[in-house]
This record gives C-alpha cells, structure tokens and sequence, in this order.
C-alpha cells in the first residue's frame, strides 16, 4: 500500500513534531525538493502551525495545490480521485 510506504521512514519524536513531520513526507513524496529545516521554519513562522490550516498555507506558500476537506466517512475518501503529482512539483513550488 502505497500510503504505508509514504510514512514509514517517519517517526515522531514529540507530538509537537507530526505536523512537520507529515508535510514533509507529503513533500517528499510529491518529488518536491525541500529540506526539513525549510518544512519547519516555515511551519513554525505559521500561527496555526499544528493545524490542517497552517500545513495548508504552508503548501500554498510554495504554490503546491492543495485541498483540505471534512469528509464523514472513509467511503467518501475512497471515492475521492487520486492525486496526480506532477514530477515538477518542486520547480512550481521554487524548492530547491
């Protein structure tokens, strides 16, 4: 399953840490060239840092498309369509 292999390498240390911790294996994923001190300046300069706001400024910031969502139940995420992540994804988002 491909989201299992997204998150593996990623282990928290504090609960403080998810938030980055997670936009930066999303990032990684995507291709987008972004070192983790970048993820957590940027984060942690947010006043929402730990929330699915701040994650998504953070993504816009780095003009990354994105959508945050409240679904009411995993058969509405299942019927979601699956993202295409462009491989230039880090030269829209100018990370480096």
């Amino acid at each position: 399953m491909r989201s299992a292999r997204l998150f593996s390498s990623f282990q928290p240390s504090r609960r403080e840490d998810n938030a980055p911790a997670t936009l930066y294996a999303l990032v990684r994923a995507m291709g987008a060239r972004v070192t983790k001190t970048a993820v957590w300046e940027t984060l942690r300069e947010h006043p929402d840092s730990a929330s699915l706001l701040g994650l998504s400024d953070v993504l816009t910031t780095w003009r990354i498309e994105n959508t945050a969502l409240q679904l009411a139940s995993v058969e509405q995420f299942r019927e979601l369509p699956r993202p295409s992540w462009p491989t230039s994804a880090n030269a829209r988002a100018g990370l480096r």
